[in-house]
């Protein structure tokens, strides 16, 4: 029984100590492009991205992890019938909104998490998107 206390303490411990070493310095921060049909969710750190960002209430249906990267993307379509991120429309100020969670782990919630607000003003979305291409010709012998 002593064995299983003192294993358990050490391996608390130690997780405890790499993640606050680590994560001193995350500090994430929250890009948005509000488009016809979705919201387009930028987020960028300072340091390589493992963790998870979700819709808040819908971490199952609507998340995705990083890859390690500094910048994560993610797409938040807007309500309907089958709405799995939990956007909300206010009808009198004609705006979305969804609250989007940073997780600096996968799994642990840590006191770094940090939650946004993200609002679209109907009025103000972008009714086109801008596709920009460059068309090269390469000739092969």
């Amino acid at each position: 029984m002593a064995n299983f206390f003192f294993f358990g303490f050490v391996l608390i411990f130690t997780v405890t100590v790499v993640l606050s070493n680590e994560t001193q310095t995350f500090n994430p921060k929250l890009e948005w492009i509000c488009e016809t049909f979705f919201i387009s969710l930028t987020v960028k750190t300072d340091l390589p991205f493992h963790g998870i960002i979700h819709s808040s209430g819908h971490r199952s249906d609507c998340a995705i992890a990083g890859n390690g990267t500094i910048l994560t993307n993610m797409i938040i379509p807007f309500g309907g019938k089958n709405d799995k991120c939990g956007v909300k429309f206010n009808t009198i100020s004609e705006t979305y909104w969804v609250e989007i969670t940073v997780h600096y782990h996968k799994i642990l919630e840590t006191e770094y998490d940090r939650i946004f607000n993200v609002t679209c003003d109907k009025n103000i979305i972008v009714s086109e998107p801008e596709f920009n291409f460059l068309l090269i010709f390469i000739e092969f012998l």
